[in-house]
């Protein structure tokens, strides 16, 4: 049995794979924007832990608490406070 040398065939067009290329560098260029802009509210004391939280959806607090690990007394407490 003989292997074919020039590899496999495919149909697939390669543009589509760029456009999601440029696509995912532009999201990825945004978040380093915001991400760069809150940490730098935060240094100057413009913006708060506590006021980030206020002004998040809850479902994205309730995220961050379970990855972080914050305990379900406190995670109730701030849950209460963002509905």
């Amino acid at each position: 049995m003989e292997l074919d040398q020039k590899g496999p065939l495919t149909t697939e067009n390669s543009t589509h794979n760029i456009t999601n290329d440029e696509k995912q560098k532009e999201n990825c260029a945004a978040n380093q924007f915001f991400s760069s802009l809150l940490e730098s509210k935060h240094n100057d004391g413009e913006l708060t832990p506590e006021d980030l939280r206020k002004k998040l959806p809850t479902y994205l607090t309730k995220a961050i608490d379970y990855v972080t690990g914050t305990p379900t007394n406190t995670l109730s407490e701030e849950v209460s406070v963002n509905e």
